[in-house]
C-alpha cells in the first residue's frame, strides 16, 4: 500500500470515528446535596454540583445538568418557552425536564437515585445525598418522611 493511500484511509476513519454518536455518563459516587429542610422548595438549582433538585408532589428527584454529549456543565436560561438548559460549549438545549430539544446532544438528562440515610458513607442524616451513576426514571421520586 502506497504511503499517500494509507494516510487517505487513515484520515477517512478518523473522520468516521468522529461522527460515532457521542453520549457520555458522569464518572459514579455519592454527591452531598444539602439539608432536607433547605431543598423542600419546588426547586433547586446546584450549579456547582451540576445537579437540579425538585421537591414536588411529597417527593424529590435530582436531574443532572451536564451536558450528555461533553460533560460539560448546563446554564439555567429563561426563555418564552419556560426554563432551558443551555450548553455553553456546543448548541446542545435541553427543556425544563431534561428532554433534548437541540443537538449534538442525543440523550435527555439522566435521573439519579436518592437517599437520606447516610450510614454507608458518613455525613447527617437530615442530608440529602445523589448517587450519581444510579439512573432512576423520570417520574421515580424519593418520598419525603418524617425525621425519626
Amino acid at each position: 500500500m502506497k504511503r499517500l493511500t494509507f494516510f487517505l484511509l487513515l484520515t477517512i476513519l478518523v473522520g468516521l470515528l468522529g461522527c460515532e454518536q457521542s453520549v457520555k455518563k458522569r464518572p459514579i459516587g455519592w454527591l452531598k446535596l444539602g439539608k432536607i429542610s433547605e431543598l423542600m422548595v419546588p426547586e433547586t438549582f446546584l450549579q456547582d454540583k451540576r445537579i437540579l433538585v425538585r421537591f414536588e408532589e411529597g417527593g424529590f428527584t435530582a436531574m443532572s445538568t451536564e451536558c450528555t454529549h461533553d460533560l460539560t456543565p448546563l446554564k439555567l436560561v429563561e426563555t418564552p418557552n419556560g426554563k432551558e438548559f443551555h450548553s455553553e460549549y456546543t448548541s446542545s438545549r435541553y427543556d425544563a425536564r431534561g428532554h433534548v430539544l437541540s443537538g449534538p446532544s442525543k440523550a435527555n438528562l439522566p435521573f439519579y437515585f436518592l437517599k437520606f440515610d447516610s450510614e454507608s458513607y458518613g455525613g447527617a442524616v437530615n442530608t440529602l445525598y445523589v448517587e450519581i451513576g444510579v439512573e432512576k426514571p423520570e417520574s421515580w421520586k424519593l418520598s419525603l418522611r418524617p425525621p425519626a
